[in-house]
């Protein structure tokens, strides 16, 4: 019994690890959205608008696959 115990609340701090991570993750990958959306509208103008587009869906497209609520 408490060798189950044991390995139920091993499991528990693990899956809580895997989770804080893959927030963590998520958080990047929402920030660094964020700053391609900004950049795109700075520079919107510019010569590497294509360039920015393109960044932007990337990183997007990444956070949807990651992200299935999103």
């Amino acid at each position: 019994m408490a060798n189950e115990q044991a390995a139920r609340l091993e499991a528990e701090k693990y899956a809580h690890a895997v989770q804080m991570k893959s927030d963590e993750e998520i958080m990047k990958l929402r920030r660094n959205l964020e700053q391609a959306h900004e950049e795109l509208r700075l520079r919107s103008k510019s010569s590497s608008f294509k360039k920015l587009i393109r960044h932007f869906e990337q990183a997007q497209g990444e956070l949807r696959r990651r992200v299935p609520c999103w």
